[in-house]
Formats: C-alpha cells, structure tokens, sequence
C-alpha cells in the first residue's frame, strides 16, 4: 500500500473517531437543551392557557373554543382539560409531522420533556386542570440536521487535510523517488549517485547508497587501471613503446577481418638497415637509444589517429597500420622525415640508414602476404642510403577509380544498402542473435562489404545517413522475425545530438520491433563520447533497446565511467582471441576483463573466434558467448 493511501486512511480514521466523540457530545448536548425549552414551552403555554380560561363569566363554548385556537398555533402533542373528578372535558391532540430523522436518534438519543400543567377555576369553582405536552419530532429533527451538517464539515476538513497533507507527502517523499530510481539502477548494475536530500532519515540512506555506488565506480576503476597496466606490460615493448610483434600481428589480423572502415587504410613498414653493424660500431646502449626515440617519434606522428597500431616486429622492423586513412603517399612521407629527423639528432646519424615503405591495405587481405609484399619492397631499396617508397600493389579495389559520392549518394537514397547476418551464440553454442553487416549492392558482381566504402562515407560525412538506413532496415527485419538483431553505429550518433534525435525517433515510430533491437558503438568512439553515450543509453533502455560495445580491450582505463551507463554486453576485440594459443598471459587478462564486467551486469562477447580451442578456453576464462568464423557454419545457416 502507498504511502498516500496510508495517509488518507489515517486520516479518514482520524476524522471518523473525531466525528463520532463530536456527534456524541453535540447531540447529548443538544438533547438536553431540547428538552429543557420544550419544557418551558409546556409550562409556559399550559399557564398562559390556563390564565384565558379562568377568565370570569366564560361558558364552556369559549373553554373549547380558546383551547382549539392555542392548539393550531403550536406543534403540540396534546391539549387536554380534566375535569376534577377525571372525565375529560376538552382534547386535542395531533400524531406529529412527517418524521425525517432516522428511528435510531430516538433510540440512542431520547427527547422526554416534562408537560406542563395549570388549574383552571371560574371564580371560586375549580373547572379543571390544563395538561399541555409539544411535540419532539422537531426537536429531532433539529438535531439530525446539525449532526448531518457536523458530518459535511468533517468531510470537508478531512478533504482539505488530505490534500495538504499529500502535497507536503510528495514535497517531502521527492527524494524518496531518487533513491526508488538509484536502487533500480543498482539492480540493473547502473551505479549512479543521487543528491542527498534535507531530509535526514532520507539523506542517511541516500548516503549509504552514494557510498555503494562510490566504492563500486572505485572498484571497478582499480580494476581496470590494473588490467590496462597488465595489457600494456603484456603487449608492449619496454624499450620502444610500441607493441610487441605477436600481439601486434594478432591485431593486424584482427583489423583486416572487420567490417568496418578500420578493417582498411594504410600500413607502413620501417627497417633500421645493418643494425647488427651497428651494435657493434656504436655499442648496445647508442642503438637501443636510437630505438627508443625512433619508437616515440613513430607514435607521436600517429598519435592523432583514433585506431593506430604501432608495433616492433623485431629488432630492426617497425610496423605502423593507420585504419580508415588512404592518402599513403602523404601519410608515408610525413612519418619518414620525422623518422630522418630523429636520426639527424644522433652523433651516428651518417651512418644510420632507413628504408620505408607504405602501402594501402584492405579487409580480406592476407596479412601474412601484405607483409611478404612489403619486407620484398624494402629488399630492393638501395643500400647505403635512406629511402622511402609507396607501393600500390595491394590496392586491389577497383572501385577506388569510381565516382563513389555519386554511388554511394544513389545506394542511401534509394535502398541499395543491404544487410548480412552472421550468428552470435551464447555459452551453450545456441544462437542468441544475429549480428547485421551493411554491404552495398552491386549490379556488376557481389556486393561490397562496410570496410570498402566506410571511408569514403566518413570523408563525405555521410555516416549519419548509412545509420539511418541499417536502423530502417533492421526495424523492418525485425517486424516479420523476432530474433533479436545487432547493428553498430558511427560516432556521429554521439558527436552529433540532431542524429541521436533522429535515431530515438525512428525507434519511437516501431514500439513492436524496438524491443529485439541491439546497438553497438565501437570502444574508440564510446570513450571519446563518455558523456553523450550516458545519456543516450538511458534514453535507449527506456525504449527498451540493449546498447553494447565493440572491440573492447585496447583501452580499459575509461570503461569505470561507463559504470552508471547501464550497458547490456561487450564484445573483446579478436586481436586477444587470436593471441590465446600463443600468449599464456593473455588468459588472465581476458578473465580480468569478464570478472569486471560480469561485476557490471554486463555480458561479456569474444570476436572472431575462429577455433574450436579458442572457444574452449574462452568458455573456461568465463566468456557468456562469441561470434566468429567457427560459428558461421551450416548448423546456424537456418536461423540466420
């Protein structure tokens, strides 16, 4: 029971037992007041009557006649004159008006006034004696009346205290719905804090919870920062910061079997020429200082690109992958002569010697290939010398030559976007929903999947659009099939808040097909925009959508923030998945992160997962379910 009816109960009780000890004493009260005036009526009337008819030389007539008069004029019970010896000489007497009182007041309440009574005499002759008795039904119903008005003002009152007393009720429960709404949240694992109230039964429990919740976000902050110090320990090279060459190598993989624009871009391999030589020439500590600061200009020129993957393949060999960037030529040189201008620092720097090349790089190619391509590049650059050069021959796309504003502009127009389903599946190996890839259709071959024309969407600002049509898609998918579906969204959903309008409104326009509806945001873009994907994941919950991330695990630091996001699942990058055989330090990390997320409410995804020994070991480390190569076979074909 509410609070509010409680209070109205309490104070209808209240008003009730106030009512009836007021009706009680008003109307024992009042009924004493009755019949003490009713009483005096009777003497005063029987006294005054008797007076006219002991008048002197009155016949028996003008007795009759003056007793009718007097009993027309009064409500009277009775008139009547005895004579002496017990005979009635005159009688009038009248039932009552018509009662309007309930027969209980009479009961509970009786009205007995005494009669009144006077001789009548003619001279020295005694006549009779004169009784006179009034009625009490007004006096009744004089008393019902007041006790029914005595109710109405009751009600009234206790209508008016209700009111009062509900809005000084809501005034002071105001809190009260925070702390409803933060328990709420904690039970979906959304930590989120409140302000504490005046009150200071409120505020102790508001408190309390503010310092749940703090120690919760602190917990998982620890957390976090612990395991992104293990990750970059783990991956990363002490003496040149960049990324060690297997977790390097299994991020490369990992990138060019996405979907997405940074499944595309420009990779760039750096050679230190004759370094063994040069060891020798100029001692370990020269070269291992040279090292150090070529790896610190490498990742400072790249720093401004959101998904740069900058690692140390061995000790000669750099390696820099730029996704979703294709000016290689321009993109290759800048590194260069910030690389010869490190070297032009050096007290060796005439003989230090660097070869680089730069390449464009697409999904679906062989990184094993690409790398070959490369490192054959570099062997047949001059000795002796530094150099750069760009090869092209992996830009084996030749849409690159076409008017893709054009294509592109006619695809989002007029429905030449398409979607791909691949399966996710939970611990248990059954399908738990389907994962939608845009491609665009193609009237001279297959389509064409998002990491070719991502790119060219971004450069023309046009990745609002590609969202707007895969959400329209989806949401008319999943008005003929309930199986919920996931599609990711650009950062421009975050960035921009007229497109996360437009995103909410075209979730409001199908209430039927919301509920199956999964949102994902790439991590890169979720901690750019920590704030904007707050609010909209609050906003999405409330429309009964689920919103997750994708390709978690580069960066953790930020992932406390998100505590009181109420963020349903996150799906860990594949360049940790791929590392599983090959990295025995790997394991606890992907464990760290599923006991933090578990701890979260979340649930936790791996990607492409490409071995049945991968998903194994995954299961053990506590990972909920996968999506990958080993999933895309003809035991799911049906569902998807």
């Amino acid at each position: 029971m509410s609070l509010y009816k409680r209070l109205w109960i309490a104070i209808g009780l209240i008003m009730l037992l106030s009512f009836a000890g007021s009706f009680v004493l008003s109307n024992l009260s009042s009924r004493q007041y009755f019949e003490q005036q009713l009483e005096l009526k009777n003497v005063d009337n029987a006294t005054t009557l008797g007076l006219l008819l002991s008048t002197p030389q009155i016949d028996a007539l003008s007795r009759q006649l003056l007793i009718s008069a007097q009993f027309d004029t009064g409500h009277y019970q009775f008139i009547r004159l005895t004579a002496p010896d017990g005979s009635i000489i005159a009688e009038h007497t009248q039932p009552g008006p018509q009662q309007t009182h309930p027969t209980w007041l009479a009961q509970f309440f009786p009205i007995n006034p005494a009669t009144g009574s006077a001789k009548v005499s003619d001279g020295w002759q005694q006549v009779g004696t004169l009784t006179v008795a009034s009625h009490t039904q007004v006096a009744y119903d004089a008393l019902w009346n007041s006790s029914v008005q005595l109710l109405s003002y009751f009600m009234l009152v206790a209508s008016v205290c209700g009111v009062i007393g509900s809005t000084l009720l809501r005034l002071i429960t105001r809190p009260l719905d925070n702390l409803v709404a933060q328990a709420h949240a904690i039970t979906e694992r959304r930590f989120i804090t409140s302000k504490e109230p005046d009150t200071q039964e409120f505020k102790d429990i508001v408190l309390a919870m503010n310092t749940l919740t703090r120690h919760v976000q602190r917990m998982v902050d620890d957390e976090t920062m612990r395991l992104d110090s293990w990750r970059v320990k783990m991956q990363y090279d002490g003496l040149t910061s960049l990324m060690k060459r297997q977790p390097c190598l299994a991020q490369l993989h990992a990138l060019l079997a996405r979907n997405d624009a940074s499944a595309a871009g420009t990779i760039m391999l750096i050679q230190v020429q004759q370094l063994a030589q040069l060891n020798q020439d100029q001692g370990r500590q020269q070269v291992d200082f040279l090292l150090k600061k070529l790896g610190r200009t490498l990742s400072s020129e790249s720093r401004q690109f959101d998904e740069r993957l900058a690692g140390r393949l061995n000790g000669s060999d750099l390696l820099l992958v730029i996704p979703g960037y294709y000016q290689v030529e321009q993109l290759g040189n800048t590194i260069y002569q910030a690389l010869l201008k490190t070297v032009s620092r050096q007290s060796f720097s005439e003989t230090i010697n660097l070869h680089c090349v730069a390449s464009p790089c697409r999904a679906g190619d062989n990184p094993g290939k690409l790398l070959g391509s490369l490192n054959g590049c570099l062997k047949l650059q001059p000795s002796g010398t530094s150099s750069f050069t760009v090869q092209t021959a992996s830009l084996h796309t030749p849409m690159q030559q076409q008017p893709w504003q054009r294509r592109l502009d006619d695809a989002l127009s007029n429905r030449g976007i398409q979607l791909q389903y691949f399966p996710t599946v939970n611990h248990q190996g059954q399908l738990s929903h389907l994962d939608a890839c845009a491609r665009l259709k193609s009237d001279s071959g297959p389509s064409l999947s998002a990491a070719v024309f991502l790119t060219s969407l971004r450069q023309m600002g046009w990745c609002h659009r590609l969202d707007q049509v895969v959400v329209a898609e989806a949401l008319h998918r999943l008005a003929s099939c309930t199986r919920p579906l996931a599609i990711s969204l650009s950062a421009a959903v975050l960035r921009e808040p007229e497109r996360a309008e437009q995103l909410l409104l075209q979730l409001n326009n199908a209430p039927e097909s919301r509920h199956n509806l999964r949102l994902e945001f790439a991590c890169n873009d979720a901690f750019l925009y920590l704030t904007q994907l707050r609010q909209l994941c609050i906003r999405l919950k409330q429309l009964g959508c689920k919103v997750g991330l994708k390709h978690l695990g580069q960066q953790l630091a930020p992932l406390g923030k998100l505590a009181d996001s109420g963020l349903d699942y996150a799906r860990i990058d594949g360049s940790f998945i791929r590392q599983l055989g090959e990295e025995t330090e790997i394991k606890p990390f992907i464990q760290g992160i599923c006991s933090t997320l578990h701890g979260l409410g979340m649930i936790v995804l791996a990607e492409q997962v490409t071995t049945e020994n991968q998903w194994q070991q995954l299961l053990a480390l506590g990972i909920d379910g996968g999506t990958g190569p080993l999933f895309n076979e003809a035991r799911h074909t049906d569902s998807v």
